[in-house]
């Protein structure tokens, strides 16, 4: 059982990876193409606080994922979270530097939405096949579906 479940997910990271390195060829594409959004200017600026938004999400789930997590008896599903929760630290801290730092906001910020539209389509494939709940659902899912219309917005307007 254990084996089917890492075989499956093994099977997601490999489809994520792909759809994570075709999101991010398109992005390449769009930032190499001149924009005529300089009329955007404007929003960029305000839009700026969803890197914000994003850091305080990726900062409170690593902390569940440390703290609430803890007490899950599975050593395997426990290295995982715990990687899981790594991860969403260092993306945390990667949105803070982009906050203070906007202009290395290309490239870096694609691939911050491409993990959190990610993180939002696996949520809903899995509340759609009722193996998270609808709490989880919004709590991850929709909270990185909104950050991630976010960054696309943001930087969109670049």
């Amino acid at each position: 059982m254990l084996l089917d479940q890492l075989e499956r997910s093994l099977q997601y990271s490999v489809i994520a990876a792909r759809m994570t390195t075709a999101i991010a060829e398109v992005a390449v594409r769009v930032v190499q193409c001149p924009s005529p959004l300089d009329k955007w200017k404007p929003v960029r600026e305000v839009m700026s606080w969803i890197l914000l938004v994003g850091a305080a999400l990726n900062l409170a789930g690593a902390t569940q994922f440390l703290i609430v997590e803890r007490h899950a008896a599975d050593g395997e599903l426990m290295l995982f979270k715990w990687f899981t929760a790594g991860a969403a630290a260092v993306f945390a801290c990667l949105y803070l530097f982009l906050y203070w730092h906007t202009g290395y906001v290309q490239p870096f910020l694609f691939f911050g939405a491409a993990l959190k539209t990610w993180a939002f389509v696996i949520a809903l494939v899995l509340f759609l096949r009722r193996q998270v709940s609808g709490r989880r659902f919004v709590e991850f899912g929709v909270t990185n579906g909104l950050v991630a219309v976010g960054f696309w917005t943001y930087l969109a307007t670049m």
